[in-house]
């Protein structure tokens, strides 16, 4: 694909977007205040596997209850009272803790049948395709991880969490969530590469778009993820 932007041009608007300051909305406004975007996207790009890391059970509860919501409104004190209550670490316990689906619902603050189905469907791809597939790898994180190091973009429908409900979008956001330096093209990048870059990309192309931007700017893509949704959010979205 090729970017319809020159180097100083793209340069300077990546720029532009760093140099604002987080606002209300801004994904990561509650944990940095008003700080630059660029300062608080550098701190959380050294941060953003930590808590897979620490419980990648609530990892992917993380990522499936924060498809297509709002984190800062609707996800992010469910996931910081859930971390607290330290019930979720495991993928077993994120399993043990769905058995009974409306105490779920009370649980995780999210009443859905979709995507707890989802969250169910994960869970048995996980045990009984990745762990048999990378059977040497016994860390869930590492597993995970090494799943997300395999992805192929190009082969998407054949990937064995590429299941229902549960596509492009939230697959990246698995992989960031697990180590993997990619993007995930949501709809606040999206208004980003139109209403700055003049671009309207699909999914795909907003991904390739990134890559060739971090290599613009010598920085790496979840970096340049974390500044677009973090202008995204603060700055389109009407409170």
């Amino acid at each position: 694909m090729r970017l319809e932007l020159d180097n100083k041009t793209t340069i300077n608007i990546f720029e532009r977007l760093g140099n604002a300051k987080l606002k209300e909305g801004s994904h990561l406004f509650e944990k940095y205040g008003d700080l630059q975007i660029i300062k608080a996207a550098m701190l959380q790009t050294n941060d953003y596997n930590s808590l897979a890391k620490r419980k990648p059970g609530l990892a992917l509860l993380l990522v499936v209850l924060s498809a297509n919501r709002s984190y800062s409104k609707h996800v992010e004190r469910h996931i910081n009272r859930i971390d607290k209550d330290n019930i979720i670490v495991s993928f077993s316990d994120l399993k043990n803790k769905m058995q009974d689906r409306e105490e779920f619902y009370k649980y995780w603050g999210h009443s859905n049948l979709k995507k707890y189905n989802t969250l169910s469907n994960l869970l048995v791809q996980i045990e009984s395709v990745l762990k048999l597939k990378y059977g040497t790898i016994t860390n869930e994180y590492d597993l995970i991880n090494k799943w997300g190091e395999d992805v192929n973009l190009l082969e998407l429908e054949s990937n064995p969490l590429r299941i229902y409900n549960f596509a492009l979008a939230s697959i990246q956001h698995l992989r960031m969530m697990f180590g993997i330096n990619t993007s995930k093209p949501d709809q606040r990048v999206l208004e980003v590469f139109k209403n700055e870059f003049g671009l309207k990309l699909n999914q795909k192309y907003a991904i390739l778009a990134i890559e060739k931007i971090a290599d613009m700017c010598k920085c790496n893509p979840l970096l340049i993820d974390q500044v677009f949704v973090n202008y995204g959010s603060g700055y389109y979205l009407k409170k």
